[in-house]
């Protein structure tokens, strides 16, 4: 595949990076790729850190230090 064949490939699904080459490329792979597991890692952390504070949190904080 050479890189004409790149550009049309890519245009196809994305026309707005039709004239785009090099860094534009390169940011726009960069963010499909770690946005492609960073998002999901992201709201799973989010949902997790939240049930932890809502199960463990209380019976840490109702503890009694003495």
């Amino acid at each position: 595949m050479t890189v004409t064949d790149m550009q049309d490939f890519i245009a196809n699904f994305v026309p707005g990076l039709a004239g785009a080459s090099g860094t534009g490329l390169a940011i726009f792979y960069s963010l499909v790729y770690n946005g492609s597991y960073m998002i999901p890692e992201i709201v799973l952390t989010c949902v997790v850190g939240f049930l932890l504070m809502q199960f463990a949190g209380k019976q840490i904080l109702e503890k009694d230090p003495g």
